[in-house]
């Protein structure tokens, strides 16, 4: 089974007056309690880090998945067609592991947005700056 074989019309009717960040998350914690997993990682243990790396490494997994499904290769001379869907799911396999070590970190949809703007707002000084 993949992403083409369901209808995600049931979820969107579900979280339509949700926003769509926290619905992400809302719909990973529901996959983690059915999967039984913990939702906690203490970076400060040699268990925590060993499972933060563990998840880094899925992360890059589902990546070199997607990356491994492109036909071009430097050799390639003619274009060729992709699976455009399958990379998709490939991307998504990796944001769903990357939302998970969110959640394992204890940071949540409102925590990773005040994040990112941080992150943000350096990143346009270094444009604005020439950095």
């Amino acid at each position: 089974m993949n992403i083409l074989d369901v209808d995600p019309g049931e979820v969107f009717e579900r979280f339509k007056n949700t926003d769509k960040l926290s619905a992400l998350f809302k719909m990973q914690r529901e996959l983690m309690k059915g999967f039984g997993m913990t939702d906690s990682i203490v970076l400060e243990t040699r268990k925590g880090q060993e499972e933060f790396r563990r998840f880094v490494y899925y992360i890059i997994e589902e990546l070199i998945e997607g990356a491994n499904l492109l036909k071009i290769r430097p050799w390639t001379r003619t274009e060729v067609t992709v699976d455009k869907m399958h990379v998709y799911e490939e991307l998504i396999d990796a944001l769903m592991f990357m939302i998970e070590l969110f959640i394992k970190l204890g940071i949540d949809e409102k925590k990773l947005f005040e994040l990112f703007a941080r992150k943000y707002l350096v990143n346009m000084f270094r444009i604005r700056s020439n950095y």
